[in-house]
């Protein structure tokens, strides 16, 4: 491991990283991230990137978090690049929420957690986790269907598919 700052697509990262098996592993303010390494990032062609980031409450936090969610989500859902955020709830355990947020490219996503919306957000956040966050990145590699961008469909909410 490292703590020097590393440049990333010509970016400089002050975090901590390292490489497995051609994934790059960092901690970015606070969250462990894994993604690819630098090289494989910057030759990727800059298309529809999928954040997911899972996130443990402390369950005594989790209503004062939905509040800090609710009254944030609709600025980041106006971000520029950002053009999909949900928020999703572990089945077994109430107090694990996951972020689904869907990017034009890496850009748009990396201006957003520079941003004053992001730092202000993640600044209220943090005390109410029980443990520590974890984000990956993704980029669709074979989409769901023909013309699909997303890569996905939730099974029994598409138009003319009831479900099984």
């Amino acid at each position: 491991m490292s703590n020097r700052p590393r440049k990333v697509c010509g970016r400089e990262q002050a975090t901590t990283f390292f490489f497995k098996e051609g994934l790059l592993f960092y901690r970015a303010m606070g969250i462990l991230c894994i993604g690819l390494s630098p090289t494989d990032a910057c030759n990727r062609p800059k298309t529809l990137l999928i954040r997911i980031v899972r996130l443990t409450f402390r369950p005594e936090a989790l209503d004062a978090f939905l509040t800090i969610f609710d009254a944030s989500a609709p600025h980041i859902r106006a971000f520029p690049g950002c053009t999909h955020l949900a928020l999703w709830q572990d089945e077994a355990t109430p107090h694990i929420l996951t972020t689904c947020s869907h990017w034009t490219d890496a850009d748009a996503l990396a201006t957003y957690r520079r941003s004053a919306l992001f730092k202000l957000t993640w600044a209220q956040t943090k005390p109410l986790f029980a443990d520590a966050p974890l984000a990956f990145s993704h980029y669709v590699l074979r989409p769901d269907a023909p013309g699909s961008d997303v890569g996905f469909r939730v099974r029994g909410l598409e138009k003319n598919n009831p479900g099984p």
